[in-house]
Parts: C-alpha cells; structure tokens; sequence
C-alpha cells in the first residue's frame, strides 16, 4: 500500500486504522471524511504529503505521530481541532498549505503541550491557498 484516497462515502477514519503502514506515501482525505481518528496515520515513515479535506473539523491525537517523511501537508479551512501529539515526530515537515486565512489559523484549537506539535508550529504556513493553483 503506497498510497490511499479515501473517497466520498467516507466520514470516518477510525482510530488506527492505517498505523504503521511503512510504505505508504501519499494521503488524500476526500470531502466528506469529518474525522481523523487516534493515531490513524501512526508511525507512517515514508508518509510524504497529506492532502486533509475541507470536512474535517478534527484532526485526532497523535494521528500522524512519528511519520518522519511528512514534509507537506494541506489542511482545509474547516478544521477546528489539532489534538495533542498530532503531528509528533514529524521532523521533516516544512511546509502547512491551509485553505483559510491566517485569522482562522490562529482561532484553530491545537495543542502544543509538551511540544507535541512542535514541528506544525514551526513549518511555514501558507494561507488562503487554493488546492490545484501550485
């Protein structure tokens, strides 16, 4: 498994549910998924991009926790929670493409206790960025 496009018929992605998948590269989290479950990306060491889409509200604890490749990932305006240890470990992400304004980001709940998502913080944001205008 290298890469997953989670369809339109999804709501849910349960906690777990593709948790050390070692090969797995790309994400892309269609429009209707609202959720991203606990740890469902966990320790994903060749996750490169994540594409989350504009449903999602909440982004789970340590949902992405230890992908080290993760250099990239676009969120959509729509979420409004980044529960703790979302992005841990994921030294290599430079750059968050967010579809909103950089007011909406600030009004994001992200949790950054005992630097959990040190590595979101510090990435570059790119705001009011529109998907396929690259």
């Amino acid at each position: 498994l290298s890469s997953v496009v989670i369809g339109d018929s999804v709501t849910t992605i349960g906690d777990w549910a593709f948790s050390d998948c070692y090969k797995l590269s790309s994400v892309v989290i269609g429009d209707s998924v609202t959720t991203i479950g606990s740890s469902a990306f966990y320790s994903c060491g060749s996750l490169s991009s994540v594409v989350i889409g504009n449903s999602v509200t909440t982004i789970g604890d340590s949902a992405f926790y230890s992908c080290g490749s993760l250099s990239s990932v676009v969120i959509g305006n729509s979420v409004t929670t980044i529960d703790y240890y979302a992005f841990y470990n994921c030294y290599s992400l430079r750059n968050v493409y967010y579809t909103g304004s950089e007011t909406e980001w600030q009004a994001i709940t992200i949790d950054y206790t005992n630097s959990g998502n040190y590595y979101l913080n510090y990435a570059t944001k790119h705001y009011n960025y529109v998907p396929g205008n690259n």
